[in-house]
Order: C-alpha cells, then structure tokens, then sequence
C-alpha cells in the first residue's frame, strides 16, 4: 500500500522571525490531501455492484457473477482469491495466489464486465501497481477491462505456481457526461413552428376549397 513519507522532527524554516515546524504544516496538507482521497476514491468504488468476471479457455469457469463486498469477494478452488475493491478507498483491485496456485489453469485472457460504480462514473483506465504475468496488457470498454498476456509460464516460478500477488491495480474513472440541456428558448421555438405548419395547412385546406 502505498503511504506518505514522514518528516523528520525539527526541520524548521523561518518567516518574519517565527519558527514554524514543517511537520505540523505539512501533516496538515497531508490531511486534506488524504481527506479529498477518501471522498473521490469512495465515491468510485465498486462495493455492492454485481460484476462479471470473464476468461476464454482456462479450466475454471468461463464467466461468474460476483458481488463485491468487503474482503475477498471470489475465490477459485483455493488457489486464487479475487478483490474488486481494495485498498483504503476501495477503488483498487487485487488478486492474490494462494499456494499451489496452478496459473495454467487459468486463461491468458481474462476480462472484468458490469463495471457500475457507485457514483455512476465510468471507466477510462486502469494503473498497474505490480503483477507477474508476462506482457500484460488491457483495453478498456465501455464497462470493463479485458485483459490479456503471453505466457501462463512465469520465469523463476516452478510449475507455473503462485504464492503472492498475481496482479494489483486501481481503477481510474471519470464521470458521465452531463446531458445537453436544451436551450431555453427550445420550447418557444417549437411552438412557433407548430403554429406556422397549422397556419400553412389552413391556407392550403381554404385555396382547394
């Protein structure tokens, strides 16, 4: 996880003849950076949505609906467990292998869909903290990530098995855009068009009469 890097005490600067202690100031950025953090990242988290997760080929399940929780929201014979909203803000993701977690198994092309957080944004990409899968790349969709490598063999790793971290990342989102509001003569406009079709359609009727 990552974290801030403490100050250490007694480092001072000076301003009009006053010591200020840069601790205590910048404890207090941090705060509010922290603070600004936490309402974002909750804000996109996926807690209490029902998503997809999706593999091609592999021996596991093909695609499995999953509600995310708190804790381990999934997990496959043992081997791997799956969270959809790690971290301190819930907007991270995280997969875990447990010993003798056999990676063979699974398909080098994997895919998150369904992806509704809570605050209706969307999707636009995903940071990559740390993994062990081989040339690891993703496409975003519209509400998902689809992932894929090149190799179920991982160097140094006998028989392909995974004790560790598999793959960790955050999600990064933006919020929909707004609808166009309509102008405020729009309603206005339009009845005059309506009138001047009736005032023509008139004229017509009375000319073929």
């Amino acid at each position: 996880m990552l974290g801030f890097a403490q100050m250490r005490s007694g480092t001072t600067f000076r301003s009009g003849g006053m010591a200020v202690m840069l601790p205590r100031l910048m404890g207090a950025v941090v705060g509010l950076a922290v603070a600004g953090m936490v309402t974002n990242g909750m804000a996109s988290s996926l807690g209490g949505d029902t998503i997809t997760l999706g593999q091609t080929g592999g021996n596991f399940p093909s695609e499995v609906s999953v509600l995310v929780g708190n804790g381990v929201d999934y997990s496959i014979s043992e081997n791997f467990e799956f969270d959809w909203n790690f971290g301190a803000i819930g907007n991270e993701f995280y997969w875990f292998g447990n010993h003798p977690g056999f990676l063979g198994n699974f398909s080098p092309s994997f895919n998150f869909l369904d992806l509704d957080f809570s605050d209706g944004n969307r999707i636009i990409d995903f940071e990559i903290y740390s993994t062990v899968l081989s040339d690891l790349s993703f496409a975003i969709i519209t509400d998902g990530i689809i992932f894929s490598h090149t190799s179920l063999s991982i160097p140094g790793i006998p028989e392909h098995r995974v004790e560790g971290v598999i793959l960790h990342g955050r999600f990064i989102t933006t919020p929909l855009p707004p609808p166009v509001p309509l102008p405020a003569a729009f309603p206005l406009f339009a009845t005059a068009l309506a009138g001047m079709g009736l005032l023509g359609w008139r004229r017509k009727r009375k000319a073929a009469a």
